[in-house]
């Protein structure tokens, strides 16, 4: 059940700093719909390598801020250049 999209602005911050710390590989956080109303989503990068010292530092997954529900897609996908 999501939230009025307002409370997730509000919150917005919060959640960017907390999902950012809590896993290495997340590279986006942003507003999504979610049931009826809206929350954070996280788009993670299951392809970026991350070094044995930020996996160990990771923490518990975060399901929710604030009462905000938060969903996570993973990217396989690597980005190359030209």
């Amino acid at each position: 059940m999501g939230v009025a999209f307002q409370a997730c602005a509000e919150a917005l911050d919060q959640a960017v700093d907390d999902l950012f710390d809590a896993d290495p590989q997340i590279q986006a956080v942003g507003i999504a719909r979610h049931g009826d109303g809206f929350g954070f989503k996280a788009v993670k990068n299951a392809a970026k390598i991350v070094t044995t010292a930020l996996a160990k530092g990771k923490k518990r997954p975060v399901t929710s801020i604030k009462k905000i529900p938060v969903t996570k897609d993973r990217s396989r996908r690597s980005r190359k250049f030209p």
